[in-house]
């Protein structure tokens, strides 16, 4: 599978004993930020957790890895707050 091999697309897995609880897949963006500088951005693609296995904080275990692995040497901008695609989706409803 071309996924598992390609390193802008990394896929890390919660195993348990042999039993897949959690994975997550990410994708690495390089850009040229116009400066001296790359810019490098990484998206959360899909995090998913077994539903018998949800609560245990496995969805942290599987963050943390990943800022370990690929964030070695840089800087995080925690995004928080409420979602403009969900705000414009709600208003969209609302003149329905």
């Amino acid at each position: 599978m071309t996924l598992f091999r390609d390193e802008k697309t990394p896929v890390f897995v919660y195993d348990d004993g042999g039993t897949v609880k959690g994975y997550v897949f990410c994708r690495l963006l390089h850009q040229d930020s116009g400066s001296l500088q790359r810019l490098d951005t990484l998206y959360i693609d899909d995090l998913c957790i077994d539903s018998q296995s949800r609560g245990m904080g496995i969805d942290k275990v599987l963050c943390s890895a990943l800022v370990d692995r690929l964030c070695h040497k840089a800087f995080m901008v925690n995004m928080t707050g409420p979602s403009y695609r969900v705000k414009e989706t709600q208003n969209i409803f609302k003149k329905l």
